[in-house]
């Protein structure tokens, strides 16, 4: 009898053992291979299976993520396991992704990847992606397709932010990178992402780039007594933590502090009497000569105080017309980047003309210090006036 029970109770425990055994739990999971996703990259999660030893041969699996975080891009299908899609992996609505499946005569699989899902980030945060238990289910090779027990696994993404297009530095000191400015600062500023780091430098080479050891990322950097000529600024930023910088943003820097070089300007006759010409030509060395403004100042020399000024704009050469009344000429050359260079002439008879000029402003400063004299005159008069006293 007691033999008996002793056999009983051995081929209950047997019965137990197996029995543990040959309950396998399969498990679906969502894993990221990047756990942190770039603001301007892309996420990838992948579906997998675990059969914990079960001969499996059928699976459907459905996903859901947040559509306000993550935006659904693609699926791709993994063949480690499923060689027969029924319904392939894709979206069936607003954060609700779907996926069946299976493999004749099955196989026990060991953690393998099912499909890969990729998602882009719409904003910083977490961004959970999750398997649905109610509508999912991994299938015994049994002949029956005996569900299996499941467990399941979600994955959170943490989204780097914020979510921004490549920094483009600007410059109110030299807006525009195909325009010389006279300016020999140079300040470059840009919009400093939180989360994000920059390296940058300024140089004549147009082919080098920043060393990439980070800068201070407080959104300006300025560069003071910059020597004339082109310069390229480049730029470039990335993600905290990570290692690799992104794309160079590169502008042109185009710097003249100098003016045109100093000219000459000559007059020519057609003939003796006739039309006058004149002629000038001023070089610059950085930017070039882009304009010339010319004044023209005629005044009949018994009459010097009696000038007629105009104005006008010329390009090396000018026709006058009658000479014999013009006191004076001034030619500004202007280069590219605004700055000038005044030459003046004289006129046909420059020694007459000169004469006058200075004349007259001698004349001028004499009816001026006579004007101050008679003020201070009257003025002291006034103060030494006595004042009569009443009784």
């Amino acid at each position: 009898m007691n033999m008996k029970r002793l056999l009983i109770a051995i081929t209950m425990m047997l019965l137990a053992v197996y029995g543990a055994h040959t309950t396998h739990a399969s498990t679906l999971s969502a894993t990221a291979p990047q756990a942190v996703v770039p603001a301007d990259g892309l996420a990838t999660v992948d579906v997998r299976l675990d059969s914990d030893g079960a001969t499996v041969n059928a699976l459907q699996a459905t996903v859901h993520y947040d559509t306000s975080m993550l935006e659904f891009v693609s699926a791709q299908p993994d063949p480690s396991f499923v060689s027969l899609w029924t319904e392939p992996a894709h979206q069936v609505g607003p954060g609700v992704i779907t996926m069946s499946g299976g493999k004749p005569n099955g196989a026990f699989l060991l953690d393998v990847p099912i499909a890969h899902l990729t998602f882009r980030p719409l904003k910083e945060g977490a961004a959970i992606v999750s398997i649905d238990t109610a509508n999912s289910g991994v299938y015994q090779n049994d002949g029956d397709g005996t569900p299996t027990p499941l467990s399941v696994k979600s994955v959170t993404l943490a989204l780097a932010g914020p979510l921004h297009v490549l920094a483009q530095p600007i410059s109110l000191t030299h807006p525009q990178s195909t325009e010389w400015y006279a300016a020999k600062t140079f300040v470059a500023t840009w919009t400093a992402f939180k989360g994000y780091e920059v390296t940058f430098q300024l140089s004549k080479d147009q082919l080098s780039n920043p060393d990439g050891a980070p800068d201070d990322n407080v959104g300006t950097t300025s560069y003071p007594n910059l020597s004339d000529g082109t310069w390229y600024f480049s730029f470039r930023e990335r993600l905290i933590g990570t290692p690799t910088w992104g794309p160079v943003s590169r502008r042109t820097v185009l710097v003249d502090a100098t003016s045109p070089e100093p000219f000459d300007v000559t007059s020519t006759r057609n003939q003796p009497g006739g039309v006058g010409l004149l002629s000038f030509t001023a070089h610059d060395a950085t930017s070039g000569v882009v304009s010339y403004l010319v004044r023209i100042t005629r005044k009949p020399w018994w009459n010097p105080w009696d000038a007629k000024v105009t104005t006008v704009h010329a390009n090396g050469v000018l026709a006058l017309g009658d000479m014999s009344d013009i006191a004076e000429i001034d030619v500004t050359a202007l280069d590219r980047a605004g700055n000038a260079r005044t030459e003046r002439w004289f006129g046909e008879h420059p020694r007459r003309n000169q004469l006058i000029f200075m004349g007259s402003l001698l004349i001028g400063a004499a009816v001026l210090a006579g004007l101050l004299l008679a003020v201070v005159l009257f003025t002291r008069r006034i103060t030494r006036t006595p004042t009569r006293s009443t009784r």
